[in-house]
């Protein structure tokens, strides 16, 4: 999701047993703490280093499991060719390293399978970092499961590694993603390196405003101060002085510019048309877009749904953005962690600037009016 932040939040006490797994790894496996640019070249030792360790991850033990995740990720390369062999396993992991312990989500445990984390864990040591993206999901615009979509993904990365096996890491990570060009991505781009998908660059003047020193961004990875419900989170500023970190959704439902709040699928009752519901919108019946204003005065929400030909059901996976209308009918945006944008007259213009479509898809926008007010 463009300018998203996916947040799961993690005990206190798991915080302190990862924290301490990064002193551990380098006193008890130095040849592995810090991989040079040549690690895996030789495949030899790969075989017993990397079978021991993926052995451990499919401990029960959760402590086991996050150190043996820990270690395959500071193997760097070496271990690539054999977490790609992990495809079909179905095997539960046990333990908890996939989540970042600064940032916060709601997680059901013990429901990741062996295949996403090994997968998952090949992009981290891609993107130089155990936890790259904001969840360990991926979406693609279309109606097809998580099962169907990893598939396709881990043949897309063995097609990739096929042809770049003998590159160094740093070679490996200067090159374009695995994904780049085809119709998946991780939920939520990464900060270690470039989006997956490059947004086009637009230079036509833009009929709106941007309200200067509105930006509200949040500590990197993402701190969760409280959690309102498993839709809503209070996110901790991103330096002394700064905004609470608010984003589209919140801002484009009742201009709440306190929390940050988007879709959880993975929780029941808490995706894009149980948000709506809650805050007063009728999902089930869109809205002519086209009005000026709603029949009763309220103020219109616009959703946004990067879709696929043939298939444009909105789903939770493939929404993009929220927009709020004003009362003489032109829109305002508040784009993630980004500035706030007022006077929006073209928003079809706005919405393909800042969350333009990946290649083969298209944006599907859709209207609603509030039915009821609700006072947050």
């Amino acid at each position: 999701m463009q300018n998203g932040v996916q947040v799961r939040c993690v005990s206190k006490r798991r915080l302190g047993i990862l924290g301490g797994i990064g002193l551990l790894l380098s006193l008890a496996f130095p040849a592995l703490a810090s991989p040079g640019p040549h690690v895996g070249v030789d495949r030899e030792p790969s075989t017993a280093i990397c079978g021991a360790t993926i052995r451990d991850l499919h401990s029960a033990n959760p402590g086991k499991a996050d150190r043996a995740y820990l270690r395959l990720y500071s193997a760097g390369k070496l271990c690539i060719p054999d977490l790609l062999n992990l495809a079909t396993d179905k095997s539960l992991f046990a333990g908890a390293a996939t989540q970042d312990p600064e940032s916060c989500e709601v997680v059901m445990a013990g429901t990741l399978t062996v295949d996403r984390v090994a997968l998952y864990l090949v992009e981290g040591i891609l993107m130089g970092s155990p936890t790259p993206h904001f969840a360990l999901r991926l979406t693609a615009g279309d109606s097809e499961g998580q099962d169907q979509r990893f598939e396709q993904a881990f043949a897309t990365y063995q097609d990739w590694w096929d042809s770049h096996t003998e590159m160094t890491l740093a070679e490996l990570r200067a090159t374009p993603h695995p994904l780049h060009g085809t119709h998946l991505s991780w939920l939520g781009d990464t900060t270690a390196r470039t989006p997956q998908r490059v947004s086009s660059n637009l230079t036509a003047i833009a009929p709106w405003i941007e309200v200067p020193g509105s930006g509200t961004p949040a500590t990197n990875p993402a701190v969760c101060v409280a959690q309102q419900n498993p839709y809503s989170w209070i996110l901790k500023p991103g330096g002394p002085g700064n905004t609470t970190p608010y984003n589209c959704f919140a801002w484009g439902l009742n201009c709440q510019n306190d929390r940050w709040i988007e879709p959880n699928p993975d929780v029941p009752g808490n995706g894009w048309k149980d948000i709506l519901r809650d805050n007063g919108y009728d999902p089930d019946k869109a809205a002519d877009c086209a009005k000026p204003a709603c029949p009763d005065g309220g103020k219109a929400l616009k959703m946004v749904f990067e879709v696929c030909p043939g298939n444009e059901d909105p789903t939770d996976d493939n929404w993009v953005h929220a927009m709020k209308q004003e009362a003489d009918g032109d829109w305002t945006s508040k784009n993630g962690q980004g500035p706030l944008y007022t006077d929006i007259k073209d928003c079809m213009k706005f919405i393909n600037k800042f969350y333009p479509p990946a290649p083969g898809k298209s944006n599907k926008v859709l209207c609603f009016c509030p039915t009821t007010v609700v006072v947050n």
